[in-house]
């Protein structure tokens, strides 16, 4: 009987451990997504470099539509929201909360709720997206010689 119990109390230790490891071991995506969102580079489709009247003090980078569910960058990319304004004078409040992290060591996904919300230098509230919750994202990651890469994101608005 002891002994029963002896290897419960191990498996539930052990998987501890791991949920805590996988946790830690994607903390740099978090902090991926984070600094998209507070990126001052402006993402814009070929489509888009062609019809706005582009603000000189914002670097654009132009992209590729299909490039918008893989690259980090562009998805959570809010100066992207407002190419003619100037990204520094805009304030931006973000909430992230990772729910949960499914991995392998390899692959595996990671699901997180975000809240966002910018306004103008004036204050002005020019977006406010989660107000009535936060928007859900699940993200394919991969693991590439020790550094987590995403591979897919899927959110619903």
């Amino acid at each position: 009987m002891r002994t029963h119990i002896r290897i419960i109390i191990i498996a539930i230790f052990t998987i501890i451990i791991h949920i805590i490891l996988m946790r830690l071991n994607v903390n740099n995506i978090i902090n991926d997504v984070k600094k998209a969102f507070n990126n001052s580079d402006c993402y814009i489709t070929n489509y888009q470099n062609d019809t706005i009247n582009k603000n000189l003090e914002v670097n654009y980078i132009i992209y590729d539509e299909s490039q918008y569910n893989q690259n980090v960058n562009i998805h959570f990319n809010v100066a992207n929201d407002y190419p003619e304004l100037n990204f520094s004078n805009m304030n931006v409040e973000l909430k992230i909360n990772k729910v949960f992290t499914l991995h392998n060591f390899r692959k595996g996904y990671i699901w997180f709720h975000y809240m966002l919300r910018t306004s103008d230098e004036n204050h002005n509230q020019l977006s406010c997206y989660g107000t009535s919750g936060l928007y859900p994202v699940k993200m394919k990651i991969h693991n590439e010689n020790g550094e987590w890469k995403i591979v897919q994101i899927w959110e619903r608005l």
